[in-house]
């Protein structure tokens, strides 16, 4: 880990882990460095077509138990994020898993990429539509029932990458040549 906080110890260099539900073996062949968090990739999609440069949504989460916690992403949330993507709003979205015991600051954190700000104002109009097309899939509306109970929203933040414009060449003055 990097920061100012603690130093690795042996053990955790050399891969061992503590005691704690771990995020599975397909999400630990993809680490990724948060801030001081030590997380896996738990799902994430691109739309290849699209171009970088958009509208974050980063939200933090916490929840009781990484098992159920799985199922409700599966059932509830990655069907959700497949119909925005179909509905052209999203580029990409990732979920990260907090490789350590629940707690501070978050046990998952989801990072959807809107296409532009234009698509970032259609957020709640597409959840809506979303919502409402899967709202007959039982196992969908079982997980929506009670997702209240699975896990709690922290502060969202919303970014926009700024990427500075090239420059133009600039003419050269008359008889410098």
């Amino acid at each position: 880990m990097s920061g100012g906080g603690p130093a690795p110890t042996a053990e955790h260099e050399a891969g061992d882990r503590p005691d704690h539900e771990d995020v599975g073996a397909e999400e630990a062949q993809q680490p990724a460095q948060v801030g001081e968090m030590e997380a896996g990739v738990a799902g994430q999609a691109d739309d290849p077509g699209s171009e970088a440069s958009g509208v974050y949504y980063v939200i933090p989460y916490e929840y009781s138990s990484a098992d159920q916690y799985r199922k409700y992403v599966d059932a509830y949330v990655i069907p959700q994020v497949k119909g925005w993507m179909k509905e052209g709003v999203l580029n990409r979205y990732s979920l990260y898993l907090n490789r350590y015991p629940v707690g501070d600051p978050w046990d998952s954190l989801f990072i959807y990429e809107y296409r532009d700000r234009e698509s970032f104002g259609k957020r709640e109009e597409t959840i809506a539509k979303v919502r409402n097309d899967l709202k007959n899939d039982s196992v969908w509306k079982h997980w929506s029932d009670i997702k209240a109970t699975i896990r709690s929203e922290s502060e969202n933040t919303i970014m926009e990458e700024v990427t500075p414009r090239p420059s133009a060449p600039h003419p050269e003055p008359k008889g410098s040549h």
